[in-house]
């Protein structure tokens, strides 16, 4: 029965000839429910199957668009990044792509990325502001805005590098870090693959949103592992999508965005389990409640 009102939802908007705010956020209403009650019964795979007009018309947006496709291979390629963070709406004014390109522009999942390299921006002031030698590390940089947001305060004794396993993100980062690049370097390759080789010990490692896409094995052995970069009082920074998402359909079907949620207790446990909890833990959640923002100091 589910299957079958989906797949009537589906031509109705194929079908559709004037597309409104309210016909959107009506359709977006009727389609999370119906998916909802679907996964109980069909794969991924088989409701997709169910919805090719849908997913052919949310693709108008371009932002959508990106994320079905991935043209640089993975999830959350900085480019995408780019886009959410300018929240430009890139479809042409009036048109179902513009509609549905703005409501997710405007969503709290993307605001919940703008609340995290605003965060990550002001612990770089932190460090920076202290005003001796400081080391800091972000780790899948992407377009390092929150170190870009600080260069105007960036003094001599301050060092930075930026890690990611795209080569064209640090090519975009250090063009944006240009009035600094002296005191910018950077290291290319996934960080579980480096995370024992990393140059430095530093007073703040930043690892922004990565974990929302690795697996428990592979945290616990970059965190375990990148600890003992950390200096006497350094801080380790990474967040993690919390659990019960409430845009993970949409991101999961209108698009291919697919994110491993967490609840508290599981990282807590990962950081027990990685060596962490006997060090100073912070964890508190961003303005939207949807993300985890964690911190841990080392004593």
């Amino acid at each position: 029965m589910h299957a079958n009102q989906l797949k009537k939802l589906d031509e109705q908007l194929a079908a559709e000839t004037r597309y409104s705010t309210e016909t959107i956020n009506t359709f977006l209403a009727d389609f999370k429910v119906l998916v909802s009650r679907l996964e109980d019964t069909h794969t991924r795979d088989e409701i997709i199957a169910l919805i090719p007009n849908i997913r052919r018309i949310a693709a108008q947006s371009p932002f959508v668009d990106r994320a079905q496709r991935w043209p640089k291979g993975y999830q959350g390629d900085f480019e995408t990044i780019a886009h959410l963070i300018s929240g430009e709406n890139k479809s042409e004014p009036g048109s179902i792509g513009y509609l549905i390109e703005d409501f997710f522009l405007a969503s709290d999942i993307c605001k919940q990325h703008i609340h995290k390299v605003i965060y990550q921006s002001a612990l770089v002031a932190k460090a920076i502001a202290t005003g001796g030698s400081s080391k800091i590390m972000s780790i899948g940089c992407g377009t390092s805005e929150d170190i870009r947001l600080n260069i105007p305060n960036v003094h001599t004794g301050v060092e930075f590098t930026i890690v990611d396993a795209d080569m064209e993100a640090v090519k975009h980062s250090l063009k944006n870090l240009a009035p600094i690049s002296q005191q910018v370097e950077y290291v290319h390759g996934n960080i579980y693959k480096i995370a024992r080789t990393l140059p430095h010990k530093y007073n703040l490692i930043l690892i922004g949103g990565v974990f929302d896409y690795l697996s428990d094995k592979t945290i616990k052995r970059v965190l375990a592992a990148i600890k003992t970069n950390l200096t006497p009082g350094g801080t380790l920074f990474f967040t993690n999508i919390k659990k019960d998402n409430p845009y993970r359909i949409y991101m999961e079907y209108l698009s291919d965005w697919i994110l491993i949620e967490r609840r508290e207790e599981d990282i807590y446990r990962l950081l027990a389990e990685s060596g962490l909890n006997d060090h100073e833990i912070k964890i508190s959640l961003d303005d939207t409640g949807l993300t985890f923002l964690v911190e841990i100091k080392v004593r």
